[in-house]
């Protein structure tokens, strides 16, 4: 299917991925400007409890239903801890190590983990060329880490991009979960709604484990970062990318993760920075074609095992 005739027959999918990749693209730095000296489990927790509080409020009034069927609350509960819960914690402590668009940068590879869960959650079998799309990935990740040869395997940077691995496999999960759980009945708003209630609970349970204390760093950028994240990053993303998730599946809205990188990046270098090496831009285009590789052909029907 060309470009074209795909636009003709999702319109409204199209316009929900390129809102949600813009939005995406864009917290990266949002979340860097939170690392004031607030403890970043409390920022978390505070972005997902006003997210919550604005949808629940938002569903009251629509007089729509928070409750998901019985049989599937377990797996909400999984997918609310993949997609808005561990991986966010992940993600804002790897921006305490690397430049928030490499942190982006290696969340791309939840593509790669989609791919290799369907099969096993949605009875799904991924393409041949997959194995190759992943060594391009694995290639242009290595050329992100050494910019400056074997100075970029300092350990800070490392647990950083270790840290941002750990995210992209959560958020891989998540992505088909997310589609396991639209295909069984779960409505779209309470999905967030719970998610955010997850996400909320396990940020404050990781703030009282973490020793930081609760101070809460209250300037003028914070605070709008906060909200920016909570009702742009959180309420109309989120609702955007189940949207997605359901009309297209959990492998093309991963490729989200594919094109923010790039609006990252761009931000990255104008508001943070980053310095912009041929390693880095190497590693970014091989990255981008071993993800594209990835979407390049749909899903087939596994293979029924004996």
């Amino acid at each position: 299917m060309n470009p074209s005739a795909f636009f003709r027959a999702h319109p409204t999918a199209v316009w929900a991925f390129a809102g949600m990749t813009l939005i995406w693209g864009s917290t990266w730095h949002a979340i860097h400007l939170q690392l004031n000296g607030t403890p970043m489990f409390v920022s978390v927790a505070l972005r997902f409890a006003l997210a919550a509080a604005v949808l629940g409020l938002w569903m009251r009034a629509r007089r729509q239903p928070l409750a998901v069927p019985a049989g599937l609350r377990p797996v909400v509960m999984v997918q609310g801890l993949c997609i808005y819960g561990v991986n966010y914690l992940f993600a804002y402590a790897a921006t305490a190590y690397v430049a928030s668009g490499v942190v982006a940068l290696v969340f791309a590879f939840n593509v790669v983990v989609s791919l290799l869960l369907e099969p096993w959650l949605l009875g799904q079998r991924s393409p041949s060329g997959l194995w190759l799309a992943a060594a391009l990935g694995v290639g242009g990740l290595a050329l992100v880490l050494l910019p400056e040869g074997f100075d970029a395997l300092a350990p800070t940077r490392l647990l950083g991009v270790g840290l941002a691995l750990g995210g992209a496999v959560c958020v891989g999960l998540g992505n088909v979960l997310s589609s396991r759980l639209l295909r069984g009945g779960a409505s779209l708003p309470a999905l967030n709604f719970w998610g955010f209630v997850v996400g909320t609970t396990v940020a404050l349970l990781a703030a009282a484990a973490g020793g930081e204390g609760w101070s809460l760093q209250a300037t003028p950028a914070y605070l709008a970062s906060l909200l920016y994240l909570a009702l742009f990053g959180s309420v109309l993303a989120f609702a955007l990318y189940l949207h997605v998730v359901r009309e297209l599946g959990p492998v093309r809205a991963a490729y989200s993760s594919v094109l923010s990188p790039v609006i990252a990046l761009l931000l990255s270098g104008l508001l943070e920075g980053l310095r912009w090496t041929p390693g880095l831009v190497a590693g970014l285009l091989l990255v981008l074609l071993g993800n594209l590789l990835v979407l390049r052909r749909r899903a087939r029907p596994a293979v029924a095992r004996r």
